[in-house]
């Protein structure tokens, strides 16, 4: 993979990355994206649903409190700067659209979208990546800002990272803490210049916008695969993209205990050895002491989506079950999310490209690996869908997609499914 002296950090370099990746794993063939509806294996099924982000709009996301909050957050142009804002999903309705703050500087990439969280306090913390310099190419900022007023005003921005190089601090996880705060992780090119490598880091955030306890969790990791973090009865536990010096991207796993991450560990035995980042990264859930992960992987050019369970709070996972790869013609892109439904199974979301063009799909998998029916969400094109984000809250489940250069606007449905 072509490398510059910071890393993976300019525009063209992501398109060159997208384009390796794409050429290796997926047909690009140009379809119109449409509406549709998915089922689970049950009779729920997702009903897209409209929502207020403007029609030049990127990068969403969403993301659950603890009181049962969804809130939805994307970057939206508003010219001549772009705005984060944010709206809180009320039964079937959005509320007010919000500002956070705006900017002439934002990174604006679906695979690292800006959060707004909200905070066991009340607050919510607002999450994005903004260029040191509006014209910058070689690395950006990562900031935190904290409302206590339910976003009337936001407290100064803080960089989350003590790093001030011009360098890459992205890809960012967040879960709230019990005592008002929240724990982010993120991927950081600190080192890069120096040791061409790019880390896992930790920090906590507090309900006013401080922030301590920087910490390193892995110093060598895939430098541009999302990451994922949720809370467990035993603590935190991150899943990402691992990465050595024989180039194998396996999906890993830590876990935070009381103040201290332990060691790494590899959830499965992929031994998927590429040279370039494919962005595409793992994702985990949990509930008490049950934790599911989803992974893409390739392997010899076979691309597979495959889950695994842990009833240890992801101290140990089991068997790799497969829910997706190469057949009738068809191949999973990747782009993952998910989330568990009240029965324990995992409802997993990903992009499975064919001859007709690509497909949003869902699927629900058991710990038994047994699986659903494959149901289809959305279609359009890879670039188009982006990356999509399943959060749920009670008997509610949002998902997110789009909002990318090729389909500018967000898109978002709603799963309700029985207690």
């Amino acid at each position: 993979m072509a490398t510059s002296p910071v890393g993976r950090t300019t525009s063209l370099k992501r398109r060159m990355l997208r384009h390796e990746i794409a050429t290796l794993l997926v047909f690009c063939v140009i379809l119109s994206g449409d509406r549709s509806r998915a089922k689970t294996s049950g009779t729920a099924s997702f009903s897209e649903i409209k929502n207020p982000a403007g029609g030049d709009s990127f990068s969403p996301t969403v993301n659950a409190g603890l009181h049962g909050e969804l809130v939805l957050s994307w970057l939206e142009s508003t010219a001549p700067r772009m705005s984060l804002r944010y709206s809180v999903l009320r039964g079937h309705a959005w509320g007010p659209v919000q500002t956070v703050v705006q900017r002439r500087n934002f990174d604006t990439y679906a695979e690292a979208p800006s959060i707004v969280q909200p905070l066991q306090s009340g607050a919510l913390l607002a999450i994005w990546a903004e260029k040191k310099k509006e014209a910058d190419q070689h690395g950006n900022y990562l900031l935190a800002a904290v409302s206590s007023d339910q976003g009337k005003s936001w407290t100064a921005p803080r960089r989350i990272h003590t790093d001030a190089s011009i360098s890459e601090h992205s890809f960012s996880s967040v879960v709230p803490d019990e005592n008002g705060g929240a724990t982010v992780i993120w991927l950081d090119a600190r080192d890069y210049r120096a040791k061409k490598r790019y880390r896992l880091m930790s920090a906590v955030v507090s309900s006013t916008g401080q922030v301590s306890g920087e910490t390193t969790i892995d110093p060598d990791v895939c430098t541009c695969c999302p990451t994922s973090l949720t809370r467990t009865t035993k603590g935190l536990l991150a899943v990402y993209r691992g990465h050595n010096a024989d180039q194998i991207r396996d999906t890993m796993s830590a876990r935070k205990i009381g103040n201290t991450w332990d060691k790494p560990s590899r959830v499965n035995a992929e031994d998927w050895k590429i040279n370039g980042c494919p962005v595409n990264g793992p994702t985990v859930n949990a509930r008490n002491n049950e934790a599911a992960v989803v992974w893409f992987t390739a392997k010899d050019d076979k691309p597979l989506v495959e889950n695994s369970f842990s009833t240890e709070s992801g101290e140990t996972f089991g068997a790799a079950h497969l829910l997706d790869g190469p057949k009738d013609g068809s191949r999973p892109v990747g782009h993952l999310t998910a989330a568990l439904l009240p029965d324990g199974n995992q409802l997993v979301v990903w992009i499975r490209q064919s001859a007709d063009g690509a497909q949003l799909v869902a699927q629900e998998i058991s710990r038994d690996g047994t699986t659903g029916e494959l149901q289809v969400v959305a279609k359009g094109t890879a670039r188009s869908i982006g990356y999509p984000h399943l959060e749920q809250s009670g008997a509610t489940y949002v998902l997110t997609w789009g909002g990318t250069t090729e389909q500018p606007n967000v898109r978002t449905a709603v799963l309700e499914v029985g207690q």
